[in-house]
């Protein structure tokens, strides 16, 4: 039975850190390695509990020069367990860490494929997208009005051609910086929703924007978004906020 997603050929090669267990002063090494690539600090705390240990131990012995002293022995012997403990611990580790790994490699794939698609947004022109819809568009008519003569006679050069759709992007109407939505606002060329409610809080401290210009560097947009937003957007007269006097109000005797 497989444990992650990935086959038993990626849960194979990701478990031959094992194999460094089974090396006496180097049964370090595989914890440290696993604990790095997930980030689980608990397992480096063990591999350097078994590199601590180990290299005392055995630092120990070599002072000790009759093999035949108790004190040897006893040493020899904590070595001995705390290599197999190291061999035990690897196998009970196996599982969970083949989890985390296949976690860990799934996120930095969603998140390389967010950023992926935020930079495309950002840098690839939206007239671009207009040639995908007109193919589409053709296909549509081709498949809708061309059978409807088959089998009446008619020759398809009788068939007058369909006009093919404008490709100059369709702009919806303008949008007023000073009144519209929040959403309204994500969705300008190059703003997106965190310089949205940028946006909004500088419109809600100032009262609104004097033009697009203004808003434009206020947000610090490139070029080339500045100048798609000069077509779709404007502003509209912006007011004063109001300050609110001292001797507002009125006395009411009673």
């Amino acid at each position: 039975m497989n444990i992650t997603n990935r086959g038993k050929k990626w849960e194979f090669l990701n478990s031959l850190w094992i194999l460094w267990s089974f090396t006496l002063l180097l049964s370090c090494v595989g914890f440290f390695w696993i604990g790095g690539r997930t980030g689980r600090r608990k397992w480096i705390i063990s591999g350097l509990i078994y590199l601590i240990v180990n290299f005392g131990l055995i630092f120990t012995t070599s002072s000790l020069k009759a093999n035949g002293n108790i004190l040897y022995n006893v040493v020899m012997a904590m070595i001995l367990i705390g290599w197999f403990a190291a061999i035990v611990q690897s196998f009970m580790t196996r599982k969970e860490y083949l989890i985390r790994r296949e976690a860990v490699l799934d996120l930095k794939a969603a998140t390389r494929d967010a950023y992926r698609n935020e930079i495309r947004e950002e840098y690839i022109p939206q007239g671009n997208t207009h040639s995908a819809v007109q193919t589409q568009y053709q296909q549509t008519e081709r498949s809708t009005h061309l059978p409807q003569h088959e089998g009446q006679g008619i020759q398809p050069s009788d068939v007058q051609p369909v006009a093919a759709p404008d490709t100059k992007p369709c702009m919806g109407a303008p949008v007023d910086l000073n009144t519209c939505t929040e959403q309204q606002l994500a969705d300008l060329p190059g703003v997106g929703v965190v310089l949205a409610k940028k946006a909004m809080n500088m419109r809600t401290e100032t009262g609104g924007f004097i033009s697009t210009s203004d808003f434009n560097e206020k947000l610090n947009l490139m070029p080339h978004f500045a100048s798609q937003i000069e077509k779709v957007a404007y502003v509209s007269p912006v007011t004063p906020l109001e300050t609110n006097s001292g001797n507002a109000g009125r006395v009411i005797d009673i």
